[in-house]
């Protein structure tokens, strides 16, 4: 099992797929996160250049076989190629379609993962680090194109998505590995995304300076107004009419905020390692996409351009979180859309980032219904009537950033179309790199499945290890709070 494994395998896919007849109809199914939403776009682009004249793209939140078959039935595919979502889906498309691929990497109950299926679990590599949903995808095209096509704008545009993906599923955090980086070196190679060492704070490029680092959750530099104030008086702030943003900043202006932002942190010496927290949180490797460079997907609200691929998935994000994924491939599908779909996204995007500050300003008021254990390091917090209920990880995320003495955070919402919770569950690294006696890493499936055996309820639930979510009904909610302390507490011990 390797990496050398992994791409014959994606070769011997790809023929097969080059054999397919290019008038029938083909379904992409991809999966609705930022991941999926690019990955949905490579292949895309990738079938359309390939003289593919009949494409359909659907997007599944969760890979439910009742709506795949439903999606199967009323688009009539011969096809079906699916991407970040499908690790279970065979043997309905085996009785289904003519034929079909099934790219992924997230992890089967059972391990065969069959003739039709690329996945990076089958070939012993790690879902979270070596490969996410996009770099597949990409795998799949890279033996259909030549070295021409992949210097072409075309091509270019097609490895910048992959290579945005896998960053928007967080897989570059811990280093870029096997498949990631396999992908991003023909990125690079083919000018499609430039790499350098800088600030990396999100919002580098689509925020005024000092709003990016009061966002970032640095100590010390949390209370709007002060942070403000500090900032922009250790740099000429603007630029025109326009806030400089990190991005615009010189040299020394960037270095005065290294050094406010050292002095700030020095006051939390005590528990905080300061050269650790920069490499870590401050300064890292940004990517800028910039195959993009023209596109309306790079539009921030002032009429600049990020190439960040962070920023460029998170306006497209709100839209598939609140269910519109078909202006998010609208969007990411043409190099200009028309000025209502930019006005919708930006309106989708306002009022993510509203309700996130929103519920985010009542947790920390106290007016979260909350359940918390192992000194605080477990957390259990419901968020109905605060945000849409699929923006519980988003919540997390910056709660958990915020506060870090949580370990593990719980986070619900009530979902509008069936009465049921989708609970996120968040870990930090340190508890990913726990391991289980059982199965060598930790893993939330575990007590998800265990949730589900002892309440007989019918939960599903998906995602990896320690980043993933479930639907089920409120009352079992208490039960997997208590069998995710349980299951912390044997981890640790």
């Amino acid at each position: 099992m390797s990496l050398v494994s992994f791409f014959k395998k994606a070769k011997q896919l790809s023929e097969n797929l080059n054999s397919w007849d290019r008038k029938s109809k083909v379904m992409i199914i991809g999966h609705r996160d930022g991941d999926g939403i690019a990955a949905t776009t490579v292949l895309n682009q990738g079938l359309k250049h390939l003289g593919f004249e009949k494409i359909i793209p659907q997007i599944l939140l969760s890979p439910d076989i009742d709506l795949l078959i439903s999606m199967i039935k009323n688009n009539s595919p011969k096809y079906v190629i699916t991407c970040d979502i499908g690790a279970e889906f065979a043997p309905t498309l085996e009785k289904r379609v003519k034929d079909f691929i099934i790219t992924d990497h997230h992890p089967k109950k059972i391990s065969n993962y069959g003739a039709k299926q690329l996945n990076c679990i089958e070939f012993g590599l790690d879902d979270e680090i070596d490969a996410s949903g996009s770099t597949t995808a990409l795998s799949l095209l890279t033996n259909l194109f030549d070295d021409t096509f992949w210097d072409s704008d075309k091509g270019k545009v097609i490895l910048a998505f992959a290579v945005a993906g896998a960053i928007s599923d967080f897989q570059f955090q811990k280093g870029i590995h096997k498949v990631n980086g396999v992908i991003l070196n023909k990125a690079k190679i083919h000018s499609a995304v430039v790499v350098s060492k800088d600030i990396s704070i999100f919002g580098r490029s689509m925020y005024p300076a000092y709003i990016a680092i009061n966002r970032a959750s640095i100590p010390g530099l949390t209370d709007y107004y002060f942070c403000r104030d500090i900032i922009n008086a250790s740099i000429d702030p603007r630029i025109g009419s326009y806030w400089k943003r990190i991005i615009d900043l010189d040299q020394e202006e960037k270095k005065n905020i290294i050094d406010i932002i050292i002095s700030q942190l020095s006051e939390f010496s005590h528990k905080i390692n300061i050269k650790e927290f920069l490499a870590k949180e401050v300064i890292g490797d940004v990517f800028d996409l910039i195959a993009l460079y023209g596109w309306d997907c790079t539009l921030i609200r002032d009429g600049r351009a990020t190439f960040d691929p962070r920023e460029i998935l998170h306006q497209v994000n709100y839209c598939c979180r609140l269910g519109h994924w078909d202006i998010a491939l609208d969007l990411l599908n043409h190099k200009m859309v028309s000025d209502h779909t930019m006005k919708t996204i930006s309106e989708f995007h306002r009022q993510g980032d509203q309700e996130v500050a929103e519920a985010l300003k009542a947790y920390q008021n106290n007016l979260i219904e909350l359940q918390s254990d192992c000194d605080g390091k477990v957390l259990l917090a419901d968020f109905t009537d605060l945000i849409f209920y699929d923006e519980v990880g988003v919540i997390a995320g910056v709660i958990m950033k915020q506060d870090r003495d949580i370990d593990i955070m719980l986070s619900s919402c009530r979902m509008e179309n069936n009465g049921l919770y989708k609970v996120s569950v968040r870990a930090r690294s340190n508890v990913w790199e726990m391991v289980d006696s059982d199965n060598e890493f930790a893993d939330a499936k575990k007590v998800y499945e265990k949730t589900k055996i002892e309440t007989g309820s019918e939960i599903k639930y998906g995602g990896h290890r320690f980043a993933m979510s479930g639907y089920l009904p409120k009352e079992t909610i208490p039960i997997l709070f208590k069998n995710m302390v349980t299951y912390y507490k044997k981890l640790i011990n």
